[in-house]
């Protein structure tokens, strides 16, 4: 059980770490928008595989939120996360890393990464248990 709720908290504090690397980038470094996408998307997509390792539920090695939250919902019904939320980071994630002159990233989309992403972590933070927190 302590390295079930170990494997939990690390994908939390994974998840953690690229918030407050969002967070940092949105206050000091508004012009990086398509990090901002990219980590707001690794942030969601942690939180959702800290939620899927609490449930023991498989996951396969993917980096689409649309796909975890998929496997989240077919499991667990209560989870409310939209796919309309985890289209919008995959969309901007998958943007954020191609070439900056292909598809340059707004300061409205990378707001709406970071708002969808923020709701994704309150709904994953309500699924876990409170000890494994970062």
């Amino acid at each position: 059980m302590a390295e079930h709720l170990s494997d939990v908290r690390g994908w939390l504090t994974k998840a953690d770490h690229h918030r407050r690397v969002v967070r940092l980038l949105a206050d000091y470094s508004p012009d990086m928008t398509d990090m901002v996408c990219a980590h707001a998307q690794q942030w969601a997509e942690a939180a959702l595989k800290a939620v899927l390792v609490h449930h023991q539920i498989y996951f396969p090695r993917t980096h689409s939120v649309a796909a975890l939250v998929s496997l989240c919902q077919a499991f667990l019904r209560e989870l409310e996360v939209t796919p309309a939320d985890a289209a919008l980071l995959d969309q901007f994630g998958e943007q954020a890393l191609e070439p900056a002159d292909r598809h340059e990233l707004t300061l409205a989309q990378a707001g709406a990464s970071v708002a969808a992403a923020e709701r994704v972590w309150h709904v994953a933070m309500g699924q876990v248990p409170p000890a494994t927190h970062p």
